[in-house]
């Protein structure tokens, strides 16, 4: 595995060869979701869209990152974009996101840090989504502010 001096068995091999495939499958899943809410902009009074949010390392297993997305998906996300990226700064995907959103939508994330590991780069991204008028709410932990 990547990070941990591990081979893969093949079994495993197989595994993540699926999921990396379901992982294409989900990116092309979110961009026909986002191209139909962009071309049905006649939303009824006060309904609200749930945009799931995810960031995951490129070193944590593809069966944690699908385990996060599924949380969300449960959680009653309509539209969720999920990236395996490293770094802290706010990704492209992330403000492609924002700009879907309208007054009153929500952005869930699992978890504060999967906006970014720096606090007040998180901040950021909860104030570009209020900036919208839309809220972020977490599964897990606290805002950006405490600790998750």
């Amino acid at each position: 595995m990547p990070g941990t001096g591990r081979q893969l068995s093949p079994a495993e091999q197989v595994v993540e060869r699926m999921l990396e495939a379901s992982d294409e499958y989900v990116v092309a899943t979110y961009e026909a979701r986002l191209k139909r809410l962009s071309e049905d902009r006649r939303r009824l009074p006060g309904h609200r869209v749930v945009f799931g949010y995810l960031r995951t390392n490129p070193r944590t297993s593809l069966t944690t990152h699908r385990a996060y997305m599924d949380q969300l998906e449960d959680a009653g996300c309509d539209i969720v974009r999920a990236e395996r990226m490293a770094g802290n700064d706010l990704t492209e995907g992330f403000f492609d996101l924002v700009d879907h959103m309208e007054s009153g939508d929500v952005l869930m994330i699992p978890r504060a840090y999967q906006l970014s590991r720096l606090q007040g780069i998180a901040r950021r991204g909860v104030e570009a989504v209020e900036a919208r008028g839309a809220s972020v709410e977490y599964l897990y932990g606290v805002g950006p502010t405490g600790t998750a």
